[in-house]
């Protein structure tokens, strides 16, 4: 099983608390020369997302606009052919309630996490022809996830590219992070300032990365016992934004505007072991100048 080692309800951001495990399909992730990607808005309230039916097959850029009154975030679940969302709500429901393992039948593939009530936020993802669905795990105050709290999981297809559809890039990063077991890796120092940051999970289970501002004088042990703490009391940080949780092999890009400062990044997702995998070694301090 895997999922969140931390109640997210007091980090004022939720992610995926489980994904699809350890699948071998690598997506076909490759960069073509082409035009920019079509913006796609997902509106989320407090029980619902209003969003797109059919999505177009490749690149997407995806803009979470969330009027509700609490956090939200939209994370991209890929369903194997024939499989329905009927059939996932149905498995992933008796997976929490049994503490079973989530359906290795659903790919995760990024998205927009945590963004705050009034807020927007942006993350570029590719899909494949299929069915997929959009579902929010940001967790209410006792800790289940909206999209089992408030059925706030939105379906849709993604139908085959005719051969004649134009060709659509990916975006260009200024800059990557691979999350590998258990560990980040920069391609370059950051700088201060606009980025288009490429994240991809190249470990074989799943991940993610949450990033956050430290507060002046804080320290990366500051945060560590912060988290170990379960997240309660002042936090020695601020949340800027993060990529949802990605299967193994997936790739997707966010935009960030990132001031000068000390920053974290960090995966709290759990595996199997139930062991969360910033207490492996998947937390990183990292200084924008």
């Amino acid at each position: 099983m895997t999922k969140l080692a931390i109640p997210l309800a007091s980090l004022i951001v939720g992610t995926a608390c489980s994904s699809a495990g350890s699948s071998e399909d690598e997506g076909p992730l490759t960069h073509s020369t082409g035009a920019a990607p079509k913006e796609v808005t997902i509106t989320a309230t407090d029980h619902a997302f209003e969003a797109p039916d059919t999505v177009q097959a490749g690149w997407n850029t995806f803009r979470l606009v969330n009027h509700g009154e609490q956090i939200h975030e939209a994370t991209l679940v890929q369903l194997e052919d024939g499989r329905t969302l009927q059939e996932y709500m149905q498995a992933y429901g008796e997976a929490v309630r049994t503490g079973g393992a989530r359906p290795e039948w659903a790919r995760f593939l990024g998205g927009i996490s945590g963004v705050q009530p009034h807020g927007d936020g942006l993350a570029t993802l590719y899909l494949e022809p299929g069915n997929h669905a959009w579902g929010c795990w940001a967790p209410d105050s006792d800790g289940t996830p909206h999209l089992l709290g408030h059925d706030q999981i939105h379906a849709f297809e993604v139908p085959r590219t005719s051969a004649d559809a134009p060709a659509v890039s990916a975006p260009e990063p200024t800059v990557s992070v691979g999350m590998h077991d258990y560990a980040f890796e920069l391609s370059e120092p950051l700088k201060a300032g606009k980025h288009v940051v490429r994240v991809e999970n190249t470990g074989v289970e799943p991940h993610h990365v949450l990033i956050f501002k430290l507060g002046p004088g804080r320290t990366l042990e500051d945060f560590q016992a912060w988290i170990q703490n379960h997240m309660q009391g002042e936090a020695p940080s601020t949340y800027i934004g993060g990529m949802a949780t990605q299967s193994f092999g997936v790739e997707g890009y966010l935009t960030l505007d990132l001031p000068a400062g000390d920053y974290i990044l960090v995966c709290l997702v759990a595996g199997r072991d139930e062991v969360p995998h910033f207490a492996k070694g998947m937390i990183e301090h990292v200084r924008v100048e």
